[in-house]
């Protein structure tokens, strides 16, 4: 039951870090076209 719980949590926080990822690369390339 608990090694479930955290498989669960590590695939959020895999989620959130993709995520993250993702919104620090958009700003990155929208600071590069000023």
């Amino acid at each position: 039951m608990v090694d479930d719980m955290d498989v669960d949590l590590d695939r959020e926080f895999l989620q959130d870090l993709k995520d993250l990822k993702v919104l620090i690369t958009d700003k990155d390339l929208l600071d590069q076209h000023k």
